[in-house]
């Protein structure tokens, strides 16, 4: 992973010392003070470097950061140090800095460098102020722009390799960590607890790595495993491109791609990929001539240049800088139709911009300008314009704007008495016989044909309209039939037709036309031929062909038009039981026919098959059959949904639900809020960017929840949480003491320090001090109080050697440490048996292979030795059973911590824990 070293190399509190440690460069082998050497010259990084330095003194923010450079190249060398040096990846453990020291890689992009170099040299000192001191107290770089956030990059500490940067036989993670024709892979044979190494992809003869091949090869899939082959040479069979060493197979044969400007037919032939007019061309760039979009790398040719097409949102001048359209300095998607436009680009292509909102070119309204009749919504298109189609007797000027296409003496239609050749023709809809038009003939007028009449039927020489059922008539043929109605002799009114079975008097009054006059029942009675069911009194009997009579109550039957009632599980019953299928209430023996997902079932009072077919004070429990409607739960019982409850279900009923819990409403929850289909409480933040601006998110509730910040006196860990902008270090909200203000130790701002209560200024190179005084820190950095003045730190990029002072950051050779108190001064480590201290915070001050027992050195057991009374190396293994063992690589077996190299003993799967941390190294 890359960060930006501004943002992660924030200013460090260090025992007095405030470091600040940045960047990458190269060590400086001048032994001179840094201001008696040639400012500069600054390039690469250190340009950037520089920039900030210049920033700082032209601000006049040095002191105000807590800082003393003499000069501009101290300051410089400052940013330099940290990242040049790499300090180890474990920013607590201060001894591994003696001897740990390793050149670190940084990625500079110098055009995003010049960039942030130029913001830097420009920005108003409020900004710039901000903006250093959100990267000292916050690791927060949102105030740069994106080229100083993204102008440096390095990796974590203790992160994995920039990309591209291991080599063969080296230990890897990832394939991309590997240089170019590597991949990261275990050898063969060993076991999973060896490192994966970077190792040349495969060659021809040799199993395919991942579908992957070494250089000048490729995999064949037509064998198990897929085989590398070797590529062939240019005129050679080729069946695609990756089978050749030019990658270029064109018509199944290998050859060499074709120049810009050499004679081509086909992409495929070209180096370009782009065959253009005969010539291999290759797309031009961003500004470059054109005059085709096919000859832009954009595919946007604008004005004789290539362009760049702006993604929605983005600011544009004309619509060719957009991929559709740009509306009012903005590229926008095409608009749909009613949405506000100002011209046709803004719209759909189906669409058109008519007085300032988009419209379907097909649905034009009223007044809209038009080419055809096609386009417009409500009528024709006569003149350029929309108009709205006339109906009969409506004003008109054309013909063109009437549905029967005649506007005579300013009105759509012929008037009455006018010669006519079709009904559309008239007024009136009435042209009898081609002649004229008339009016039409109500019904008892006389009348010889239909078109005659209003009603469109002529019957017995007068109009007539067909009855509807219960009117009064004379025969079935004035009933409104389709054999649906007929006229009842008993009645004389239309009444519907009946259906085998039921009883008649008259042909008319079946469906079938059959009516046995003996039985006074439609259909065909038992005995005679039949095809169909609906042809009989009874049912057809499939056996016999004949009719049959309707069978009894528990009689055999295998569907319903068998039984006088209904047939269930093959016997006829009187009404239907609980499941059976039905269509109407009436089938079923409880009364309800209740739909059961996609089909309908019988059910009786009480019964259900889903929660609505029961009252609201119970739910359907389908535990039984049948299910049956039970009273609701009380909160507390436990449940499944909230049919079940009173109130609502999350594992037991419950009056509200608590955060977490799925929701649709925000009366379900115990905040009375529920977002996303969960329940939540108002303020639940997971950053500060979750919360309003004057907010902050507090961590420390079980919820983070987003707070206003605290009054003075209250708890605190972060500035965010204070509304005086600053957490003391005793975690307690105050405004922070500036010179000459009353003040506990390390509470001044970075100019001053703490001295007998009150905060006096702290002191330049070279000033005295007192070296005794521990409780804060009297000198300006990058100095300390050694030998009774305030002395400048080393930043150089080498550990200091014992007797020197200690390097920045506390870094000495291998075979001392650091004496914070004394003199910050690098002392040689002990050797066994001499005397040792333990006072020094997490230092070790014996030589390696020893440690500090009762104020001597005493060496660590051997692997392999006895460890019943000595320590084993902590660094090399562990006592087992009595003996030291080598420490465990990851992923093998362990029941503790101190047994493995990475000092992470975990929980693996069933019940094996396994190391987890580093693998060792290939033999």
């Amino acid at each position: 992973m890359l960060r930006n070293p501004l943002n992660y190399c924030a200013f460090v509190l260090l025992l007095g010392l405030v470091a600040l440690a940045c960047s990458s460069g190269t060590a400086q082998n001048d032994s001179r003070p840094y201001c008696d050497r040639a400012d500069g010259p600054y390039t690469e990084e250190r340009a950037l470097y520089a920039a900030y330095c210049d920033a700082m003194e032209r601000c006049g923010l040095g002191k105000e950061l807590g800082f003393a450079f003499a000069c501009r190249q101290e300051c410089v060398q400052s940013f330099d140090f940290g990242s040049t040096c790499g300090i180890a990846d474990d920013e607590y453990d201060i001894d591994r800095w003696n001897y740990q020291l390793e050149v670190r890689q940084v990625v500079y992009d110098q055009e995003m460098g010049k960039e942030c170099i130029a913001w830097w040299d420009a920005a108003d000192c409020t900004l710039v102020k901000e903006s250093l001191h959100s990267v000292q107290y916050y690791d927060d770089d949102s105030r740069l722009p994106e080229a100083c956030q993204n102008a440096l990059q390095i990796p974590d500490e203790g992160g994995n390799p920039l990309a591209g940067t291991v080599g063969e036989g080296e230990v890897c993670q990832y394939d991309n960590e590997c240089q170019e024709e590597l991949y990261c892979g275990r050898p063969a044979n060993i076991g999973d607890e060896v490192c994966t190494t970077c190792q040349p992809y495969p060659g021809p003869g040799e199993p395919c790595h991942n579908g992957w091949c070494g250089p000048g090869a490729y995999c064949d899939y037509n064998s198990d495993p897929g085989m590398c082959v070797a590529q062939s040479a240019a005129g050679q069979a080729c069946e695609n491109y990756n089978h050749c060493l030019s990658n270029r197979c064109y018509q199944d044969i290998c050859i060499d791609p074709l120049a810009d400007d050499q004679p081509c037919d086909d992409n495929a032939q070209c180096e370009s990929s782009f065959c253009y007019e005969g010539n291999c061309f290759t797309r031009r760039e961003e500004g470059g001539p054109c005059s085709e979009n096919v000859e832009c790398a954009t595919n946007r040719c604008f004005e004789n240049h290539c362009i760049p097409i702006y993604r929605v949102g983005e600011p544009c001048e004309a619509h060719a800088y957009c991929q559709y359209s740009c509306y009012q300095g903005l590229c926008i998607d095409r608009r749909e139709d009613s949405e506000p436009c100002d011209e046709d680009l803004n719209c759909r292509s189906d669409s058109t911009c008519y007085l300032g909102t988009c419209v379907n070119s097909s649905n034009l309204p009223e007044g809209a300008p038009c080419e055809q009749d096609y386009t417009c919504g409500l009528g024709p298109c006569i003149e350029g314009l929309c108009t709205v189609w006339k109906d009969y007797g409506e004003s008109c000027t054309v013909a063109e704007v009437c549905l029967c296409g005649i506007c005579f003496e300013g009105a759509c239609g012929l008037p009455n008495g006018e010669d006519c050749h079709q009904h559309s023709n008239c007024r009136s809809q009435r042209c009898p016989n081609n002649l004229f038009c008339v009016d039409p003939l109500a019904d008892g007028e006389p009348c010889e044909w239909d078109e005659e009449c209003a009603s469109w039927i002529c019957m017995d020489g007068e109009c007539f309209t067909y009855k509807k059922t219960d009117e009064v008539c004379q025969t079935t043929s004035q009933c409104d039939s389709n054999y649906t109605i007929f006229c009842d002799p008993a009645t004389l009114t239309c009444q519907p037709t009946r259906y085998s079975g039921e009883p008649c008097t008259v042909d008319d009054a079946c469906r079938k036309e059959f009516c046995d006059l003996l039985a006074g029942l439609c259909g065909i009675p038992a005995g005679e031929p039949c095809s169909w069911d609906n042809e009989c009194q009874g049912y057809c009997d499939t056996d016999t062909s004949l009719c049959a009579d309707l069978k009894t109550d528990t009689e055999d039957c295998n569907r319903d038009e068998q039984c006088i009632h209904y047939c269930h599980y093959s016997r006829c019953l009187q009404s239907k039981p609980y499941g059976a299928e039905c269509v109407y209430d009436v089938e079923c023996e409880g009364g309800f026919c209740s739909r059961d997902y996609n089909r309908y079932r019988c059910r009786g009072p009480g019964e259900c098959f889903s929660h609505e077919d029961c009252d609201a004070d119970s739910w359907c429990n389908e535990d039984d059959f049948p299910a049956l409607c039970v009273a609701l739960k009380t909160d507390g019982e436990s449940c499944e949904e909230d049919a079940e409850c009173e109130n609502y279900c999350y594992y037991n009923c419950m009056e509200q639900k608590p955060s977490g819990a799925p929701c649709d409403a925000d009366e379900e929850c115990w905040d009375n809020l529920c977002e996303n289909g969960s329940c939540t409480k108002p303020g639940l933040c997971w950053s500060d960017s979750d919360c309003p601006e004057e907010q902050f998110c507090d961590y420390s509730l079980y919820d983070p929840m987003c707070t206003d910040p605290k009054p003075d006196g209250s708890s605190c860990e972060y500035d965010d949480d204070c509304l005086s902008g600053w957490c003391s270090p005793s975690d307690t909200c105050k405004i922070r003491p500036t010179l000459g203000e009353p003040c506990q130790y390390w509470e001044c701002t970075l100019d001053s320090y703490c001295l007998n209560g009150t905060c006096e200024l702290r002191k330049m190179p070279g000033a005295a001090c007192d070296e005794t005084f521990l409780n804060d820190a009297e000198c300006l950095v990058p100095s300390i109080c050694r030998n009774g003045k305030c002395e400048t730190i080393s930043l150089e990029c080498v550990p200091a050697e014992p007797g020197e002072m200690c390097t920045f950051l506390m870094a000495c050779s291998a075979d001392a440490y650091c004496d914070l108190m004394d003199g910050f001064t690098c002392k040689r480590r002990s050797k066994v048996g001499e005397s040792c201290v333990t006072t020094i915070w997490r230092v070790d001050t014996c030589m390696a292979g020893s440690h500090c027992q009762e104020e001597k050195c005493v060496a660590y057991a051997s692997l392999g030795d006895s460890c019943a009374d000595s320590v084993c190396d902590p660094h090399e293994g562990y006592c087992d059973s009595g003996t030291c063992q080598s420490l465990k690589y990851g992923g093998e077996l362990c029941t503790d911590d101190a047994e493995c190299l990475g000092g992470d003993c975990e929980y693996w799967d069933q019940d094996e824990y396994r190391c987890y941390g580093p693998c060792k190294q290939p033999e």
